[in-house]
């Protein structure tokens, strides 16, 4: 990350959106190839632990994946409460930035961050406009 942010003159957080955001399509066309559809963003971010992260393992046993509390304040907002061994929130920002894009919706995302000694621990509230 520190010879991208060299190249570029972007900050890592930056870098890592602009990643998760192009990266989501491609997750997206997996979960289409496994039959996991969803009615929108707000849908598929509340079924990030209950479906697909338990996708996910079945394939990679080992992988070491972030959880996510998800809060449904309402249909068109949630609070994610991300917890990760590894400070990838923003990765996890820039995918919750492409799946809006992927089903035509605009998020509003906003990030706290709470970290601790022992983990990455951060607020994702998202609000569907």
């Amino acid at each position: 990350m520190g010879q991208l942010q060299k190249l570029t003159g972007m900050p890592a957080a930056d870098l890592l959106e602009a990643y998760g955001k192009y990266l989501f399509p491609k997750l997206a066309n997996q979960m289409t190839a496994m039959s996991l559809n969803f009615d929108g963003a707000i849908d598929l971010l509340c079924s990030l632990e209950s479906i697909i992260h338990k996708e996910v393992i079945k394939l990679y046993p080992d992988a070491e994946l972030p959880s996510f509390d998800i809060d449904k304040i309402n249909d068109n907002e949630i609070l994610m409460e991300y917890r990760s061994c590894r400070p990838f929130a923003h990765l996890a920002k820039g995918l919750i930035d492409g799946c809006g894009d992927f089903y035509k919706q605009n998020l509003t995302v906003s990030m706290k961050h709470c970290n601790t000694d022992t983990d990455f621990h951060t607020l994702i509230y998202v609000r569907q406009t």
